[in-house]
C-alpha cells in the first residue's frame, strides 16, 4: 500500500491476522519513509576484488576519504564524525552470494537533520569496479531513478561538474 506523500500523516494500519493459517503465518506493517533504508554496494566489474578509495557526501557535507576495505566500524565513525547532519545511523555488512567479490552495507538513517537524503558515493581512484549508493525503500526503478545514485564523472544534481 503506498499513500500519496501530499496527504500528510496519516493514520496508522490496524492489522488482525486472526484468520492466517500457518506454523509461521503473521501480518505486520513496514513503514517505507524515503531515504531512510539505503545499500552502499561495492561491485566488481570482473572476477577482481573492487580497490581503492570513495569517500560518502550528503546534502552539502562529505566523510573523509575511505578503503573499500572499511569495516562497519570504519563507515558508522567516518559517517557520524564527519557528517553533522546525522546524528545516528544503523550499519550492517550484507552478504551478496549472488555475485563473488561484491560487498554490500545496510544503511539505515536512526537519527537526523531535516528530510533523509541519498548518500552520494564518490569513486576515488577505484579500480576493477565502482561504488554506488541506492535506497532500498522506496526502491529504484526506471520509473524513479531518483532513488539510486552512480558516480561517472560528476554528481547527478542541480550542480553538475
Amino acid at each position: 500500500v503506498t499513500f500519496d506523500p501530499t496527504l500528510g500523516d496519516v493514520p496508522a494500519l490496524q492489522l488482525d491476522g486472526t484468520l492466517l493459517e500457518g506454523n509461521d503465518a503473521s501480518v505486520q506493517v513496514i513503514s517505507c519513509d524515503e531515504n531512510v533504508h539505503q545499500i552502499l554496494h561495492f561491485l566488481p566489474l570482473s572476477s577482481s576484488s573492487v580497490e581503492g578509495h570513495f569517500y560518502l557526501a550528503y546534502k552539502d557535507e562529505r566523510t573523509r576519504f575511505m578503503n573499500v576495505d572499511s569495516s562497519v566500524d570504519d563507515l558508522q565513525d567516518a559517517i557520524l564524525s564527519d557528517i553533522s547532519s546525522i546524528l545516528s545511523i544503523s550499519i550492517a555488512e550484507v552478504d551478496d552470494v549472488s555475485n563473488p567479490g561484491a560487498k554490500s552495507f545496510d544503511l539505515k538513517l536512526d537519527l537526523f537533520e531535516g528530510p533523509a537524503d541519498l548518500f552520494f558515493a564518490e569513486n576515488y581512484m577505484i579500480s576493477s569496479g565502482r561504488v554506488d549508493v541506492v535506497a532500498t525503500c522506496p526502491t529504484a526503478s526506471p520509473q524513479s531513478p531518483t532513488h539510486s545514485t552512480r558516480s561517472v564523472v560528476g554528481r547527478r544534481g542541480p550542480v553538475f561538474v
